[in-house]
C-alpha cells in the first residue's frame, strides 16, 4: 500500500487485504533469499543508516522481538519507544506525537495498537513508511505473511490445490483476518471452525467456509492454523452482559476449557485423523491443553517454532521493501 509524498510514493504495509498476488509472492521469494543468505553467512545488510522506530501500544513478545531482530539484521538502527513514558500521558495527541517523531529523523515506523486502523490513520499524516504490527481485531499482515511462507516452505507453492483450516476464535482475530485475505489471493481453499458465536458473518468476503464440527474436515486439509481462544475478551463481555455465573456459562460454554477441548481442541487423536503431511501452526501465545495439546505442539507435523524462526526473516523482507522503495 502506498501513500503519496511531494516527491516519491511512500511504501507502507498496512494490511493483507490490499496486497496483490505478485507482491505476496515477492515477499515470499525475498524471504527465501534472505534465509539462504543468513544460513550461508553471505548476508550483507541492505538498510544501513536507516532508523526504524517501534511504537507498541499493546503488549507483545514474539512480534516486538522479531521486528527488533529484523531491523538489526538489515543494518538499520532500531529505536524502541516506550509509550508509557511518552507525552501522550500529558495529553499529546497521536498525530502530534507521530509528526514530532518523524521530524526527529525516523525513516520508518512499526506500529501495534489496540484499536483498529490506527496504522492507517498514522499513514495519513506522516510521510514515512508504516508497517502494521497488529491493529485491534483488524489485521496482522506480517504474521499472515510469515504463516504462508512457513507453509510454502514445507508444502510448495501449489496454493490452488491447498486446503487450509483456521480453527478457534475467528471473529476478533487479526491473525485470522489477514490469513484469510492472503489465502484467498493465493488461491487456496479456506475453512474455518470454532464456536459459532466466534465466527464472523462475512465469511463470503474471504470465500471461506464454516465447518461446525471440526472432525468432519480434518482428513481433507493440508494445514491447520490453530488460534488462541481469547478468554479474557469473552470473560469481560460476559461480566458486562450477565449477572450470574449460570447465565455466563449458558451463553459462553466454550469458556469451559474441557468443553472447548472436546469440541475444537487439536488433540493427538485429531492429529492422527489428519493427512500424513498436515502442518500445525499457531501464532501464540498458546493455551496448552485447551486449543492444542502439548504432544501435538511437539509433533514433527508442528511448525509452530518454525513460524517464530521465520518471523524476523519475513519482517526483514517487508521492512527492506518499505525502506528501499520509498
Amino acid at each position: 500500500m502506498t501513500q503519496q509524498s511531494k516527491t516519491k510514493p511512500i511504501v507502507s504495509l498496512l494490511d493483507a487485504k490490499s496486497l496483490a498476488l505478485n507482491q505476496i509472492k515477492a515477499y515470499i521469494k525475498r524471504s527465501y533469499d534472505i534465509k539462504t543468505a543468513l544460513q550461508t553467512q553471505s548476508w550483507e545488510a541492505t538498510c544501513k543508516g536507516k532508523h526504524v522506530l517501534s511504537v507498541f501500544f499493546e503488549h507483545s513478545t514474539r512480534t516486538r522481538v522479531s521486528f527488533e531482530l529484523a531491523i538489526h539484521q538489515l543494518g538499520a538502527k532500531p529505536i524502541l519507544f516506550d509509550v508509557a513514558l511518552s507525552s501522550s500521558k500529558k495529553g499529546e495527541t497521536l498525530e502530534d506525537m507521530m509528526q514530532n517523531l518523524e521530524a526527529l529523523g525516523v525513516d520508518a515506523f512499526v506500529i501495534r495498537h489496540y484499536e483498529n486502523h490506527i496504522p492507517h490513520q498514522v499513514a495519513s499524516y506522516v510521510n514515512k513508511p508504516i508497517i502494521n504490527a497488529g491493529d485491534g481485531s483488524h489485521e496482522h499482515p506480517t504474521q499472515a505473511l510469515l504463516d504462508v511462507f512457513s507453509i510454502e516452505e514445507r508444502l510448495g507453492d501449489d496454493w490452488k490445490n491447498r486446503r487450509i483450516l483456521i480453527c478457534g476464535y475467528i471473529l476478533h482475530s487479526r491473525v485470522a483476518h489477514s490469513n484469510m485475505w492472503l489465502l484467498k489471493t493465493l488461491g487456496a481453499e479456506v475453512f474455518v471452525s470454532g464456536p459459532k458465536a466466534l465466527i464472523p458473518n462475512n465469511l463470503d468476503d474471504y470465500e471461506a467456509t464454516y465447518i461446525e464440527t471440526i472432525d468432519t474436515i480434518l482428513g481433507d486439509v493440508d494445514a491447520i492454523n490453530v488460534l488462541r481462544i481469547q478468554t479474557e475478551r469473552q470473560e469481560q463481555e460476559a461480566q458486562d452482559a450477565f449477572q450470574s455465573q449460570q447465565d455466563t456459562q449458558t451463553r459462553y460454554p466454550y469458556l469451559n476449557k474441557a468443553y472447548y477441548k472436546e469440541h475444537f481442541g487439536i488433540t493427538k487423536n485429531r492429529l492422527n485423523a489428519c493427512k500424513d503431511h498436515v502442518l500445525i501452526l499457531h501464532p501464540g501465545p498458546v493455551n496448552r491443553g485447551v486449543e492444542i495439546d502439548l504432544d501435538v505442539m511437539k509433533s514433527p507435523r508442528s511448525i509452530i517454532l518454525k513460524q517464530v524462526e521465520n518471523g524476523p526473516i519475513m519482517r526483514m523482507a517487508c521492512l527492506e521493501h518499505c525502506l528501499l522503495e520509498t
